[in-house]
């Protein structure tokens, strides 16, 4: 026995909205750039805070544990970022600064295990391949200014 048309179509029905449901769960749906931008800042004023926790350290023997603490500081934030779907049109931008978080905590990785083989000039050309103008041109890009370390160029 055939199914009925109207089955068909119920089933059919019922698959897409299925299908649709699990790609929304499983991608997000976009947040509006409102609430992106108030999670997005809120994420910044977190890390900002914990980071005024830290102190910096005075010698090359204090690096390492700064380093590591700073790294899993940075791990968290860029986490939380991470979680956010930004609307459609900042997604790339996004992606360009969580890479840039990335590259930053293995920055601090290298330059902890140089500083605990006392080697300045290691710890010198780990912190050369960050860019802060990179990470605030991208946090401007993401319409989060609030995350901005510096002032702009010009």
């Amino acid at each position: 026995m055939k199914p009925s048309r109207p089955v068909l179509l119920l089933a059919l029905l019922v698959l897409g909205a299925g299908a649709y449901w699990w790609l929304a769960v499983r991608e997000g749906e976009p947040l509006g750039e409102r609430e992106f931008v108030a999670r997005a800042s809120a994420a910044c004023e977190t890390v900002r805070s914990k980071r005024g926790e830290l102190t910096p350290p005075t010698s090359l023997e204090g690096l390492p544990e700064f380093a590591d603490r700073s790294r899993h500081l940075i791990g968290e934030f860029r986490d939380d970022l991470g979680e956010l779907v930004p609307p459609r049109d900042r997604e790339a931008d996004l992606e360009s600064l969580l890479a840039v978080l990335d590259q930053t905590r293995e920055a601090l990785a290298a330059a902890g295990e140089a500083a605990e083989q006392d080697d300045e000039e290691g710890v010198a050309r780990a912190f050369q391949t960050v860019s802060g103008e990179r990470s605030d041109k991208l946090f401007r890009a993401l319409g989060v200014p609030e995350c901005v370390e510096s002032e702009p160029p010009g």
